[in-house]
C-alpha cells in the first residue's frame, strides 16, 4: 500500500512523471532487445539509454560487446520499422564493480625447461638469438631459500 502512494506522489510531479515513463520505455526496449538477441545474450545485456535519437546499449563484458555489435544492423533495421526515432544503436562495456579484478600471475616455465633453453643459447652463434633465449631462461620459478 505505501508503494502505491509512493508512485502516486511521483506521478503528480510532471520531472517524475517524465522520467517514470522513460524508465518505463527503456525497460520496454531492452525486454524487445533480448528477445531478438540469441540466447546466450540475453543475460549480459544490462542495460540501455536513449539519447538523442541514439540507442546505447550496455553489456557486462568486451565478449558479448562484440556479439551484440554483429547483430546491431539488424536490431537497428527491426526497431526503425516500428520506432523510426531510433537513428542509431551504440554498443559499451559496463562492468560490475563487484567484480574482482585478479593479478596477473608472471608466468614462469621449468627449471628443466629453463636449462636446456640456456644450454641452447650458449650453442648459438646469433648473439641477438641467444640474447633473447637467455632472457627466456630467466622466467623459471625463483629457488625456495
Amino acid at each position: 500500500m505505501k508503494s502505491r502512494k509512493l508512485y502516486s506522489i511521483l506521478r503528480n510531479n510532471a520531472r517524475m512523471r517524465q522520467l517514470l515513463d522513460d524508465i518505463r520505455r527503456q525497460s520496454q526496449l531492452l525486454d524487445q532487445i533480448r528477445e531478438q538477441a540469441p540466447s546466450a545474450l540475453r543475460s549480459h545485456l544490462s542495460g540501455l539509454r536513449f539519447v538523442r535519437n541514439r540507442l546505447t546499449l550496455f553489456v557486462d563484458a568486451p565478449v558479448w560487446a562484440t556479439q551484440l555489435r554483429l547483430l546491431a544492423p539488424e536490431l537497428l533495421k527491426n526497431f526503425q520499422a516500428r520506432q523510426p526515432d531510433i537513428l542509431g544503436i551504440d554498443i559499451r562495456v559496463r562492468l560490475d564493480a563487484s567484480r574482482k579484478v585478479t593479478k596477473k600471475q608472471k608466468k614462469s616455465i621449468s627449471m628443466a625447461s629453463a636449462a636446456a633453453i640456456a644450454r641452447t643459447a650458449e650453442s648459438l652463434e646469433d648473439p641477438e638469438l641467444a640474447n633473447a633465449l637467455r632472457r627466456l631462461s630467466r622466467h623459471r620459478p625463483k629457488p625456495e631459500a
